[in-house]
């Protein structure tokens, strides 16, 4: 804004109503005066069709998370190639928001708790966990010194391996600020008490855009980075609470304020578009016979009875199947 006039400058976000992906995001253009383009992903507002999700995975050429990648890649093919697209990539983890509370864990500890942290399946299997860790490497690439065994793990494989793949789109510009070489110097020369829960990056926000950082913020739990610790976790236990009362009845009485994209869970027990994909995908997956270890008719099953929440699963196994089918990962 300080360089470009603001009829120039689109803000986009996505989310459904009651989210705070959703509402923030309008008093951010409110304030700022920028145009706001809102993408609801409520399954009655938002387009699945099996047929877009194969030809996006088999032009992507690569194993990817199907949905999420489909929903971040949905944001160019709307405005096409006239925009330059401006990503928020690796601003948190550059100025800390990753660090681990021990700043010297060892490699094997850090390993575990990388495993830990990024189990998008949520699955608790010990085989699964081992077979997993063989997979990492066996040594760091780094001394914890220069960069911690955790930010080596979680820069090159969590942020390089699995979220560029799912936000960009490589047929459009983007622009990526929070890598400017100087930027990434800066940071990660803090010492480690600056850059532990983003510190001094926020004290940075505070002090150069006061207005804009006087909006609350997701993380922040719906307060802003000024508001007093009473107010963050006040913030913080409202939310808790708004979670505690959707599983103690079962169903959602209210919209989970924290959620990331759409309400999954829900939208896989009613009959939408989507989770007719994941049934029929997970299927597909069940006739394969190459994931032995879980019984995707039961976890379907229990999903839609609410004995557990298993649509990021669920999902991940219908990525699993239309990536198969795309050709990206040979059998």
């Amino acid at each position: 804004m300080e360089n470009f006039n603001s009829k120039n400058i689109h803000l986009v976000s996505y989310g459904i109503p009651g989210s705070l992906d959703f509402e923030i995001p309008k008093k951010i253009s409110k304030i700022t005066g920028v145009k706001h383009e809102l993408i609801n992903l409520s399954p009655d507002k938002f387009e699945w069709s099996y047929d877009l999700l194969y030809n996006f995975a088999i032009k992507k050429n690569k194993a990817i998370v199907i949905f999420e990648s489909y929903i971040n890649n949905y944001i160019p093919l709307i405005f096409g190639k006239d925009f330059v697209y401006w990503s928020g990539f690796m601003g948190d983890p550059i100025s800390g928001s990753h660090l681990p509370e021990k700043i010297n864990l060892s490699y094997e500890e850090s390993v575990n708790l990388f495993i830990k942290n990024n189990n998008y399946s949520k699955i608790k299997n010990k085989e699964i966990f081992f077979d997993i860790k063989k997979e990492l490497p066996s040594e760091p690439l780094l001394s914890n010194n220069i960069l911690t065994y955790y930010e080596q793990l979680d820069f090159i494989i969590r942020q390089n391996g699995y979220l560029r793949r799912a936000i960009f789109n490589e047929d459009f510009i983007y622009k990526t600020p929070f890598l400017q070489p100087r930027l990434v110097s800066f940071f990660l020369n803090l010492p480690y008490v600056y850059r532990k829960g983003q510190t001094l990056y926020k004290d940075i926000l505070k002090k150069m855009y006061p207005r804009l950082f006087s909006i609350k913020t997701k993380t922040n739990f719906n307060t802003s980075l000024f508001d007093s610790s009473l107010c963050f976790y006040y913030g913080k236990n409202k939310i808790r609470t708004i979670n505690f009362l959707n599983n103690f009845f079962k169903k959602n009485i209210f919209i989970p304020p924290m959620l990331n994209y759409s309400n999954f869970d829900e939208d896989l027990r009613n009959d939408n578009n989507l989770s007719n994909i994941v049934f029929r995908n997970i299927n597909d997956l069940e006739k394969r016979k190459i994931v032995n270890f879980i019984d995707t008719n039961i976890l379907w099953k229990n999903h839609q009875q609410r004995k557990e929440s298993l649509s990021s699963l669920l999902m991940l196994l219908a990525s699993l199947e239309i990536n198969i089918k795309a050709g990206n990962i040979k059998l």
